[in-house]
């Protein structure tokens, strides 16, 4: 089990970790519903979690047409700070931004990175499994790798990592539903060698940040994710459109 990083012994909260990170890792700048989309957690959620921080001084609001528009605060110095905590401690292995941009160099349909891949294709996938946890935009991304890349993967390197860094379910689900996207009987194969018949219970995936996001992940959660044990906020059609956007319609040769 990877350890708990220092962000998290600081902020229990899911909610407050995630809105921290985009907003000042990842430099995030736009509305409160964009926000949220980033974050993978609900309106509410992330709408209640920015008035807390803007009356402490962690965020600005600046109004821009019909929306304001949130930002960091220009305290430089409390920005560094926050920033090298965050990509501080043992769950931290690969740069947050590193890794989206070896996502991107797989062909993961990710806006606003540069593509450089910084490891194999197997470590990448499994880093990018654990940081998933907390953000639903890397895991939806995760089946259209898979599909395209499927040819080169290196299948019993990947389940060891998988297994070594507890991810084999979320692994398992990420294969099924790339299978799905390509028809790949294959791959499918693979995601069936994971299923573990001993696993009980459900989680969310990505964490939930309060119990209304828990509510609408365990309401809305496609098939795939409920056979391997999970709640989430994602529809089928979040995959498919991101398999559409990286331009495959076919596993690449």
């Amino acid at each position: 089990m990877l350890s708990e990083s220092p962000a998290e012994a600081l902020f229990p909260s899911v909610t407050r970790r995630r809105v921290l990170e985009q907003l000042y890792v990842r430099g995030f700048v736009g509305s409160a519903s964009e926000l949220a989309r980033a974050t993978g957690l609900s309106a509410r959620a992330v709408s209640r979690e920015l008035q807390g921080l803007e009356r402490h001084g962690l965020v600005v609001s600046r109004a821009r047409g019909s929306a304001d528009r949130v930002e960091a605060s220009q305290r430089r110095a409390l920005g560094r700070h926050l920033e090298a905590l965050f990509k501080s401690g043992p769950n931290r292995r690969v740069d947050s931004v590193e890794l989206r941009g070896s996502l991107r160099a797989w062909g993961a349909p990710l806006a606003g990175v540069r593509p450089r891949k910084a490891d194999t294709l197997e470590t990448t996938l499994v880093e990018a499994l654990d940081l998933a946890r907390r953000d639903a935009s890397v895991l939806v991304v995760l089946p259209a790798v898979v599909a395209r890349n499927a040819r080169h993967v290196d299948w019993e390197r990947l389940r060891r990592a998988a297994r070594e860094q507890k991810v084999k379910a979320e692994l398992g689900l990420v294969l099924e539903l790339a299978s799905r996207l390509a028809g790949s009987l294959d791959v499918r194969a693979e995601a069936r060698s994971l299923v573990d018949r001993r696993r009980r219970g459900f989680r969310a995936f990505p964490e939930a940040g309060d119990r209304f996001a828990l509510a609408l992940a365990k309401a809305r959660s496609p098939s795939p994710a409920l056979r391997w044990g999970f709640w989430m906020n994602l529809s089928e059609a979040s995959f498919q459109n991101a398999w559409a956007a990286s331009g495959a319609t076919v596993l690449e040769r």
